[in-house]
């Protein structure tokens, strides 16, 4: 077998087991989430987003 070939092979199977665990967390994040209304949701993600872009920036600083 060549390594390309292997490779994908390999690849195609982290795939399928990342693509589990993200359905797992995904279900377990709204189970987390479902005792939030919906106006506090919405800022936490926004203040998530905002959060990671200045990390960004602080981080191209140095």
């Amino acid at each position: 077998m060549d390594p390309i070939e292997h490779h994908r092979r390999r690849m195609r199977h982290h795939l399928r087991q990342a693509d589990r665990y993200r359905s797992l967390a995904f279900e377990h994040r709204h189970d987390r989430m479902r005792h939030h209304t919906f106006r506090e949701r919405e800022h936490f993600h926004r203040m998530r987003a905002h959060h990671h872009r200045t990390q960004i920036h602080s981080m191209r600083r140095f």
